[in-house]
């Protein structure tokens, strides 16, 4: 069958590949990359529980075996509630209203963009590399890398970092992209942009795709935030978004029982105080 009449560029070549010759497929159980808490998230959310830590060492891999970011600053501040040693850290945004998203259509796409979202994750990562020497951020970079699924979002996400600390935003190795380009790559400090955030409980056709959502959190090594709205990518809103949103049902579920074991944290937005100020400079995102 041609494009026209089947799934088309949608489905990859490796998959009608497995799909043609399923006694040839071998599935790799153990991997290398993420520690345990992160690879069970991933693993109970798409391999059905099958996926493991490759090594000890790698199961018991934290953000401080590679870098001290203890801090003075209060023990209340909901930044230490984040930079500590827990893997999976959920920013959740949906009671806090100053979080919503913007969307733009043109030619039928749709841009969207969250300003209170990337205002704080730039806050986190700022924080996260004054804690640390100057002098080791250009290599410090190169571990930490920003995920969203929407380019408006991450062009807003380098000018609120650049609107706090120029410095940080003028490194080459501190990469902000889209889910498809990130793919192959890993970090061991992750943070996710979600974006929709919207009284009609709308993901969106980039987040219609499970597949990409897998490649976004599994990029994390030993520290994987999240920032998004629960209600938005769980709660009933266009009918041809629901087999995306059980997927988001289960990974908000996965998140919770997480929490409760110690292995995550969730973390209100709404006690990270006003929004902050409007990012310097301002201009036309796209």
């Amino acid at each position: 069958a041609g494009f026209a009449d089947g799934p088309g560029l949608k489905v990859s070549l490796f998959e009608r590949l497995a799909w043609r010759a399923p006694q040839a497929l071998i599935t790799l159980a153990a991997q290398y990359r993420m520690n345990g808490p992160i690879c069970a998230l991933i693993s109970e959310l798409f391999y059905d529980g099958r996926l493991r830590p490759g090594g000890a060492a790698v199961a018991a891999a934290r953000l401080s075996t590679k870098y001290d970011v203890r801090s003075t600053a209060r023990v209340d501040d909901w930044r230490e509630k984040v930079w500590d040693d827990t893997p999976i850290v959920l920013l959740d945004t949906s009671r806090d209203q100053t979080a919503r998203d913007t969307v733009r259509e043109w030619r039928g796409d749709e841009s969207r963009d969250n300003p209170r979202e990337a205002a704080l994750l730039a806050e986190l990562l700022v924080a996260f590399f004054q804690r640390l020497p100057r002098a080791t951020w250009a290599d410090v970079a190169a571990d930490v890398g920003v995920i969203s699924a929407y380019r408006k979002q991450n062009n807003r996400l380098r000018a609120e970092i650049a609107a706090r600390e120029p410095a940080l935003a003028a490194l080459p190795a501190l990469r902000i992209d889209t889910v498809d380009r990130f793919q192959g790559g890993e970090r061991e400090v992750l943070l996710v942009s979600l974006v929709n955030s919207n009284d009609g409980r709308a993901i969106g056709p980039l987040h219609a795709d499970p597949r990409r959502l897998n490649v976004a959190l599994s990029r994390a090594k030993t520290k994987l935030i999240i920032a998004g709205d629960r209600d938005t990518f769980t709660g009933a809103g266009r009918p041809e978004e629901e087999p995306a949103k059980e997927v988001y049902r289960r990974l908000f579920a996965l998140l919770d029982a997480q929490a409760r074991a110690g292995a995550a944290r969730i973390v209100d937005s709404g006690v990270c105080g006003p929004p902050s100020p409007p990012m310097l400079g301002g201009g036309t995102l796209i």
